[in-house]
């Protein structure tokens, strides 16, 4: 069952855990709540919405790094098109059905009148936290929204129609198959949960299989009109839309301690000289690369695994506690950050060659590997000695998120970890550009530098 609701929407912040109330005392008095399918049509005749081809839609952005490659032929599986409002929210929601429509768009776009009805939409945030955005939702019945997760609190208002959501813990993340930080489904996971192609995805099987106790931590909710459910940042979620009525939703997405962290982690300078070498002298930029993602993936979460016995005001009321870091990073042994990064690798990109969205990556990635390993082949002794600098540069990283102010929840282990990993890949792309993606596999060290066995999508021939 979920959490029972605390105080607030600050004590539901802080408390980190999914929230749903029935019968929201905030949203009950909400003209948005009589919506008719016919006072929709009147205020806003027409939208333009997204056509998917597939029930579970696939949302992708290409002005991800990997999105801007040429060479690489990416299928979109949606449109964008202009239809009205009557066509958006027709019933009937069965296999037959050729093609499933939904429309979403900031609340501050809409007509005046639907901003009207929608005005009570701040009481599903505090005064303390900043509210990032608020979207209307509509989807057509059948509908569902990738298996994703969200880096702000996201509380979620049913108005019409009802929705499912499953949710999983951030805990699970390495189980779900995240695309990478550069592909232009970033947050999203690879899994379509009504279709598993058996054997793709072991990680998750095994969880499939594993005991009740670990399967128990995933929540299955139906929200109807009125019902309210919060979603912490990092908690995977799938809406989709049930029964033989379109769904319509707001969403209320607050700052988090997690996007204030994601700044910071962006805003950190370089361990590396700009602008970018030449070929030949792009050697010791990968070294510092490689050293420093090892440095990143030692560094505990902050804010975590501290004792808070004997240290003083600072530890206890502010959180600013000392705390030994984990075993850094070795230039060359197989230590615990080695084997996590060669992981997490494995797993965001050992299985993004699906040709029905993508053609040409798996060329791509070769031929960076190809690349890599011309550069880094005999590397001379001096271009090791970056190691140390950069676990000094990684340090000096985690002390600015643990400087920052905490409001509510912390930055979370799982939460940490997701966002290093997003940074490592950034920061391949800045070394490295097209590259960037073998520039991780060598960083993880597998075999022949690699973090995979040379199957799947590495198999270069």
């Amino acid at each position: 069952a979920t959490q029972p609701r605390p105080t607030d929407w600050a004590d539901c912040f802080a408390a980190n855990a999914p929230i749903l109330v029935r019968a929201a005392p905030e949203v009950a008095a909400w003209p948005a709540l009589a919506w008719t399918r016919e006072y929709l049509e009147t205020h806003m005749p027409e939208v333009r919405a997204h056509v998917s081809l597939h029930r579970t839609v696939q949302m992708m952005s290409i002005v991800q790094p990997l999105g801007r490659l040429r060479g690489l032929e990416w299928q979109r599986q949606w449109a964008e098109r202009n239809i009205s409002v009557g066509a958006l929210m027709q019933g009937g929601g069965g296999a037959d059905r050729s093609e499933w429509p939904y429309y979403f768009a900031p609340v501050s776009t809409l007509p005046s009148p639907l901003r009207n009805d929608l005005r009570g939409a701040a009481a599903l945030s505090t005064p303390f936290v900043p509210v990032v955005e608020t979207n209307l939702w509509v989807g057509a019945p059948g509908v569902s929204s990738p298996l994703h997760y969200d880096v702000a609190h996201n509380v979620f208002a049913q108005l019409r129609g009802h929705k499912r959501f499953l949710l999983f813990p951030p805990e699970l993340t390495d189980s779900l198959y995240v695309y990478p930080r550069l592909h232009p489904s970033t947050r999203q996971s690879q899994l379509d949960l009504r279709r598993l192609p058996e054997g793709r995805f072991p990680a998750f099987e095994r969880w499939l299989r594993s005991g009740s106790a670990a399967r128990s931590r995933a929540l299955e909710v139906v929200l109807a009109p009125g019902d309210v459910l919060y979603v912490p940042p990092y908690v995977w979620h799938r809406a989709s839309v049930v029964g033989d009525a379109a769904a319509v939703s707001v969403g209320v997405y607050s700052q988090s301690a997690s996007l204030a962290a994601y700044s910071t982690l962006k805003q950190h300078p370089l361990p590396w000289r700009a602008p970018a070498p030449a070929w030949p002298w792009l050697v010791p930029r990968l070294v510092t690369f490689r050293a420093y993602a090892r440095a990143l993936m030692a560094q505990r979460a902050p804010h975590l695994g501290m004792s808070h016995l004997g240290g003083g005001f600072d530890c206890a009321v502010r959180g600013l506690c000392e705390t030994a870091l984990d075993a850094d990073a070795d230039a060359d042994g197989d230590d615990a950050p080695r084997r996590a990064l060669r992981r997490w690798v494995g797993e965001r990109y050992d299985r993004v060659d699906d040709e029905s969205v993508v053609r040409g990556l798996r060329a791509v990635l070769c031929a960076g590997s190809r690349g890599v390993a011309q550069l880094t082949a005999g590397l001379r002794p001096e271009y090791l000695r970056a190691a140390d600098e950069a676990r000094a540069h990684a340090r000096a990283l985690r002390a600015s998120v643990l400087a920052l102010p905490q409001r509510g929840a912390a930055f979370t282990a799982p939460a940490w970890e997701i966002e290093v990993a997003n940074l490592v890949e950034d920061l391949a792309f800045a070394a490295a550009g097209w590259m960037a993606p073998a520039l991780l596999r060598w960083a993880a060290g597998g075999p022949n530098g690699g973090a995979g066995d040379g199957a799947g999508v590495w198999a270069c021939g």
